[in-house]
């Protein structure tokens, strides 16, 4: 039983991405392992759990120079075509004869047939890491380049695991001076150590942050190593971190053997090169007791030759100490939570957790994707991808044979066949079958027939027959037109449709909604609070124009047999002796009244102690150089009576015969207003300052996703700015030393959202999403 109907491929993948049967391919796998559905996601298994910590720290092997990188210096003015995002795209023959200069300027080391690789070359006047690591690396010699129409690097890798590190090191300080005069430099350096045992990521990260100066990505860029956060590209059994001029990272060597076809590469395998290895020095290290018993964890250390400007720089290291730095490092581990984990037990845990494998045909390109299983994390694939046959027969038993060799026992294996309709269309036909007995056959990832002629026990080796897998590689090749069924399979009808809408698509609507729905609450948030700082700004922008209006009349004198009610006051030093004015309300009238005698010194006394005022609620108001000191309400606060006339120092005035305070507002049990001079000079703290100095240049600024998700900041100071045409935002934030500069989200913020400039911009950082231009950028969200 199969189904099949018709598709539209750009439906599947989207239209940002070239519609191509290779990718729509690759992603039908990766999308199927999301809840196991037609291939295993083996990318989650903690392989530390149940297991004993290892009690020592123990090395596998020395350390070792796996390779160098050389940087090549020439002036590319005779290229074909334009630079791509930075770099050239030129044929190998090109480069062939600056491999043989590198060759023969390492031939003592006796270098393998593959053991000088060119890798793209770049511009070096561009603005990517590495080509400004170049520039730092040439120094005084860039000069000189100056003078080139088109000067460009061109890295070379050289190999050199075979090579005693000490040999190196000695021996490569003269090689580096006589490749400086062809205008060769060194790039980095990557030094290897094997370490018995394995580790759990989350509780290794835990340890390092916890017990030496590592921090987490944004957390504290102040600390030495900042772990790296690329769960995406190498899982959850490889830890990176980054200092001021190296890269490390400790990995658990098996299981990445066994989930990860290569870094440039989606699908394949390294299952031979586990059981057969051609590195002799990785051979040795698979085949050593140590390893064998506890597992492998390998630590890398590419030391580069420039430094990484994201840090202050301390201390930097010539890669040529490398061995200095590697022990840095290894200090780091010492006492390390390390599990003792086989091979074998590794091994069973990761074949125990199948559920199925998934076989893709395409029947128009003639192309066959085997997937054993999958790490969902990295979107890699363990399995093979062949050519099949153009005559029909030939191609019909190939496929037979992957399903019956490839396969495991009493798993499902799901059949999926795909063929171009035309007009961006396409049908699929999906099948299962099912394997009741027999071995799972191994292979390369390119040939379905790799043999192995001596004889190896790969049970010995780990490899261990278990209850979903009894392994097996070829010992001689199989002949095609043989009889290519090793073991009988047999068409099934309980299967789980393809899935073929994508689950990202579905994640990424709900993450939209949930967005959108954080980006209203905090606009809400911001606007509540914006509305009552208004509202309140508004009333107290009406009571003082109401005060400052009867201030400016002239002040008279009390009446004799009045009664006011007080609504402000102001104490004059002016002159000699403080005169006092107060703003009264009699019979609906305002004025300002002069209050003399010894009630004054009330006034006086109170306006000494402003601290007091401001916690009672009151506030100040400037006037003629003076202040005035009022409530922010409509009410009074204090009743005056006069009755009658007294006289000092010959002066004759009103008598005032009492002093009626509100007790709600004066004493030591009178409660401040909740809008009073505090929330005033905040408010004018609100308003945004200007840059002191030379404003910073977009190069020169700090980026928003240092910082991380999730925190709510204050930018106090902002200026726009046109950066390679588009416009860009600098602005320094409050309590942050740097400068930093907008991204995308928040310039596109900055669009759909009123921004009153005159005033300080609160924004929240919200989750990484991807931008159209594919950059992982923080989402900001901005109000005023």
């Amino acid at each position: 039983m199969s189904t099949s109907n018709m598709h539209c491929i750009t439906e599947i993948l989207g239209n940002k991405v070239k519609p191509s049967m290779e990718r729509l391919l690759l992603w039908i796998l990766i999308e199927n392992a999301n809840n196991n559905n037609l291939v295993t996601n083996v990318g989650e298994i903690i392989y530390t759990n149940g297991e004993e910590r290892l009690k020592d720290f123990k090395k596998i092997t020395e350390p070792f120079c796996d390779n160098i990188m050389i940087a090549k210096i020439l002036d590319f003015s005779n290229y074909d075509g334009k630079p791509i995002n930075g770099h050239f795209l030129v044929k190998k023959s090109a480069c062939g004869g600056y491999n043989s200069i590198l060759r023969s300027n390492f031939s003592e080391f006796k270098l393998a047939g593959h053991g000088v690789k060119a890798k793209k070359p770049y511009l070096l006047n561009s603005d990517i890491k590495t080509a400004l690591g170049v520039k730092q690396v040439i120094g005084v010699d860039l000069k000189k380049y100056k003078e080139y129409e088109n000067p460009v690097f061109i890295p070379f890798k050289v190999e050199l695991a075979d090579v005693k590190i000490e040999t190196l090191l000695h021996e490569l300080p003269k090689i580096l001076e006589r490749l400086k005069k062809d205008n060769y430099y060194l790039l980095d350096l990557d030094i290897t150590l094997d370490i018995a045992g394995i580790f759990n990521k989350e509780e290794m990260i835990k340890y390092l942050v916890s017990s030496f100066p590592f921090s987490l990505p944004g957390k504290n860029i102040k600390k030495d190593n900042i772990i790296v956060d690329n769960i995406k590209t190498v899982g959850i059994d490889c830890l990176t971190w980054l200092n001021e001029n190296s890269r490390v990272k400790v990995y658990n060597k098996f299981i990445c053997q066994m989930t990860s076809p290569g870094v440039n590469k989606q699908l394949g395998n390294h299952f031979i090169n586990f059981i057969n290895c051609p590195d002799k020095r990785l051979k040795e290290t698979f085949g050593s007791e140590l390893a064998r018993k506890n597992g492998i964890t390998r630590l890398e250390a590419t030391i580069y030759n420039y430094a990484n400007n994201d840090f202050d720089i301390n201390e930097k290291y010539d890669p040529l100490h490398c061995l200095k730095i590697l022990e840095k490092n290894i200090s780091f581990f010492l006492k390390a939570p390390f599990y003792s984990v086989s091979i074998s037990r590794m091994w069973k845990k990761l074949t125990d957790t199948l559920e199925n494998s998934c076989c893709v045909v395409d029947t128009t390109s003639k192309r066959l994707n085997y997937v054993y299983w999958a790490n969902k994390n990295t979107s890699k694939l363990t399995g093979i991808n062949i050519k099949l046959p153009e005559d029909s027969k030939k191609e019909e038993k190939v496929i037979k044979y992957v399903l019956s060799a490839f396969s495991f026992k009493m798993l499902p294996v799901n059949y999926i066949e795909i063929t171009n309709g035309g007009n961006g269309k396409i049908s699929i036909i999906q099948k299962c079958f099912l394997k009741k007995e027999g071995k799972t056959y191994f292979t390369k990832s390119t040939t379905l027939y790799s043999s192995i002629n001596k004889i190896i026990d790969i049970g010995e080796l780990g490899l261990s027959s278990t209850k979903n897998v009894i392994p097996e590689v070829l010992r001689k090749k199989t002949n095609i037109s043989s009889k290519l069924y090793p073991y009988v399979i047999e068409e099934v009808y309980n299967f789980n449709p393809i899935y073929l809408k994508s689950m990202k698509k579905h994640k990424l609507e709900h993450q939209n909604i949930k967005e959108e729905e954080r980006r209203l609450q905090f606009l809400n948030e911001t606007k509540k609070e914006n509305l009552k700082m208004l509202d309140d700004r508004s009333k107290r922008e009406k009571i003082e124009s109401k005060i400052l209006e009867y201030f400016r009349v002239k002040w008279i004198q009390l009446g004799d047999k009045n009664k006011y009610k007080l609504y402000a006051f102001m104490v004059d030093n002016r002159l000699k002796y403080p005169s006092v004015g107060v703003l009264v309300e009699e019979n609906n009238s305002f004025s300002v009244r002069y209050i003399k005698g010894v009630h004054k010194n009330f006034f006086i006394d109170n306006y000494k102690n402003k601290q007091y005022l401001k916690e009672k609620g009151f506030c100040f108001l400037s006037f003629n150089r003076q202040e005035i000191v009022y409530l922010p309400k409509d009410e009074h606060f204090m009743i005056l009576e006069t009755n009658g006339y007294t006289s000092y120092n010959g002066n004759r005035f009103p008598c005032i015969s009492d002093l009626h305070v509100d007790k709600t507002i004066w004493g030591d049990k009178g409660k401040a207003l909740e809008y009073n001079q505090n929330t005033i000079e905040n408010l004018d703290s609100r308003r945004m300052e200007d840059f002191i100095g030379k404003t910073p240049s977009v190069k020169e600024c700090k980026r928003l996703e240092r910082i991380g998700e999730k925190v709510q900041l204050i930018i106090r100071a902002i200026v726009k700015t046109k950066y390679r045409g588009k416009d860009r935002y600098i602005f320094a934030i409050e309590n942050m030393g740097h400068f930093y500069v907008s991204n995308y989200w928040m310039e596109k913020s900055m669009k759909e959202t009123p921004i009153d400039f005159n005033y300080k911009i609160k924004i929240q950082l919200d989750l990484f999403k991807i931008t159209p231009s594919n950059n992982k950028e923080l989402r900001v969200f901005c109000s005023n």
